[in-house]
């Protein structure tokens, strides 16, 4: 290695920084923890060598604030073994769901509620669809019943179906206690 440049690695400071703290919240791809540990021996060696110019230098910054926290967090024993602590060994669980699909989980749980089936058929039914379990699905309408509401009035508008009023009296039920969610009888201004 010359020149003060990594042979091959291309990544700035920021994606340094961004790998640290995947690897921490453990939601790093499988290979960039033994990636962080590969580029801080190439820098250490140009450390030793020839020094280490700005964009290196904060490179070593963020590893090193790294290893720092991950040794702490095995120290501390939030970690049970090294090669966790380092994101070497990842969680065995299963990966979280990303917000697109909560959001389509919460909106098949407020289209099965429409149909009048109960709130836990309907978590049950949506686990078997999309093969997460019912406190997954529970959780993705608990945050996510907005964003469910408006993907629902979207489909409909798009397909020119209102709500009947008897989905809409459904409504009032399943989402009537949420701040967010106004009828005429909880606004300030009655229509006229």
């Amino acid at each position: 290695m010359e020149n003060n440049e990594l042979e091959e690695n291309e990544l700035s400071p920021a994606d340094i920084f961004q790998i640290t703290l995947d690897v921490r919240e453990q939601a790093a791809e499988p290979d960039d923890a033994r990636k962080l540990l590969q580029i801080f021996c190439e820098l250490q060696e140009l450390w030793t060598g020839n020094g280490l110019d700005k964009d290196n230098y904060r490179k070593f910054e963020f590893i090193l604030q790294h290893f720092r926290d991950s040794f702490q967090s095995y120290l501390n024993g939030d970690r049970k073994t090294l090669e966790a602590a380092l994101g070497l060994k990842r969680k065995k669980a299963r990966p979280k769901a990303d917000p697109q699909i909560r959001t389509e989980m919460a909106a098949e749980v407020l289209r099965l509620r429409l149909k009048q089936i109960s709130h836990q058929d309907a978590l049950e039914e949506v686990s078997h669809k999309f093969g997460w379990g019912i406190t997954v699905i529970g959780e993705a309408w608990a945050a996510h019943k907005q964003d469910a509401l408006i993907l629902l009035r979207l489909e409909r508008a798009l397909d020119s179906y209102p709500w009947s009023p008897d989905e809409f009296e459904r409504l009032k039920v399943i989402l009537g206690k949420e701040p967010w969610f106004l009828t005429s009888e909880k606004s300030r201004t009655k229509p006229v």
